[in-house]
């Protein structure tokens, strides 16, 4: 929960910020938090603690919705044009944390670098 809300809050508070600063800042905390997701994700796709982790994962999607609406506010957008990208985005950098391999998620960095910067002017430069 500490490194899903140290992320997704800090997208909250920087939403309006460069874009590729922004993404930037993300890898560092990704970096930051990387050996605490690798156990995470070891523990969560464990038979042995599926029931335990079953809540955690199920209202994952209602954190994420909530995170969203609050981008989405800042940006200027609606929750359902911010959403898939967003998502996307989670994916990517949970997916970096686990591998640490950038060259993985190139693509979608450069998509949400692109849909940040079409947000113009709504974003503060």
């Amino acid at each position: 929960m500490d490194v899903e809300k140290s992320m997704l809050l800090y997208a909250v508070q920087h939403i309006q910020a460069e874009p590729k600063t922004l993404l930037s800042d993300l890898f560092g905390l990704a970096d930051d938090n990387a050996s605490l997701l690798r156990f995470y994700t070891q523990v969560v796709t464990s038979p042995r603690y599926a029931d335990v982790m079953a809540p955690f994962r199920e209202k994952f999607s209602d954190r994420i919705t909530y995170y969203i609406t609050r981008c989405a506010d800042k940006l200027g957008v609606m929750d359902s044009e911010l959403s898939p990208m967003f998502r996307m985005g989670v994916s990517a950098y949970s997916h970096y944390m686990i591998y640490g391999r950038k060259s993985d998620i190139e693509m979608q960095v450069k998509l949400l670098t692109e849909y940040l910067e079409n947000l113009e002017p709504a974003l503060v430069f």
